[in-house]
């Protein structure tokens, strides 16, 4: 295995790791009824409007920048992957329906807690992230 895979995989494993486990979990409670689990959520959530859903697609690209070890976009993806997720905590009501039909959020459930602790450590994994220094290589070896 080369550096640039053993890097991704020590970095973005527990990333990945709570963003698989908090699938099978509901996100939130909602009154008189309880929530879609993770999947349900992740699957159909872009038709609800909700912005906080876009967290998953920055998620996903802040993996991908780390795979091909781009520090800075990686920083920014996954930086604006936890505000958007974190700011899920400041919603009022979410559409629960395909009828558009909002209800209250009563509470944040194990599924939303392990899905912000993803982009966390997305997050952390960008930052502690070394940057990429191929062109340093190529010209040492071009010198000797």
């Amino acid at each position: 295995m080369n550096n640039a895979k053993i890097n991704f995989f020590y970095t973005s494993t527990p990333s990945i790791i709570l963003f698989v486990a908090c699938l099978p979990f509901e996100g939130f409670s909602v009154e008189n009824k309880s929530s879609w689990n993770g999947f349900g959520i992740l699957l159909v959530g872009i038709f609800s409007g909700s912005i906080y859903w876009y967290a998953n697609l920055l998620l996903f690209a802040a993996w991908g920048y780390i795979k091909l070890k781009m520090k800075i976009p990686a920083c920014i993806a996954s930086s604006a992957a936890v505000i958007l997720s974190f700011s899920f905590l400041f919603a009022v009501d979410v559409i629960v329906d395909e009828g558009g039909g909002k209800q209250v959020i009563n509470g944040y459930l194990t599924g939303y807690w392990l899905w912000l602790l993803s982009m966390i450590f997305a997050f952390i994994s960008a930052v502690l992230m070394r940057k990429n220094d191929n062109s340093l290589q190529v010209q040492s070896k071009v010198d000797q």
